[in-house]
């Protein structure tokens, strides 16, 4: 009877052990789970971040075109100051030729009082 016992004993700490072994496999696989949902929600946050390089690629993009814009337009202001100048000159041209013209005149002046003299 006592050896019985004894055996049964032996064979209730085995099933035990057994047990035990069980719940860590599942704490395993738990942990295993948490793994994963960790790696999708650091997908997620790199999707995230994609999307907002892209949108400051397109800011940039228009930023850009605006530059380039400005600089027509700059272009444009700059051709309009080199046709004034343009004018400027001819003006100046114009009044050197009056001023010649005045000169042509004096001298026809002298001309005359001259002829008048020698009379």
């Amino acid at each position: 009877m006592q050896q019985q016992q004894q055996q049964q004993q032996q064979q209730q700490q085995q099933q035990q052990q057994q047990q035990q072994q069980q719940q860590q496999q599942q704490q395993q696989q738990q942990q295993q789970q948490q793994q994963q949902q960790q790696q999708q929600q650091q997908q997620q946050q790199q999707q995230q971040q994609q999307q907002q390089q892209q949108q400051q690629q397109q800011q940039q993009q228009q930023q850009q075109q605006q530059q380039q814009q400005q600089q027509q337009q700059q272009q444009q202001q700059q051709q309009q100051q080199q046709q004034q100048q343009q004018q400027q000159q001819q003006q100046q041209q114009q009044q050197q030729q009056q001023q010649q013209q005045q000169q042509q005149q004096q001298q026809q002046q002298q001309q005359q009082q001259q002829q008048q003299q020698q009379q």
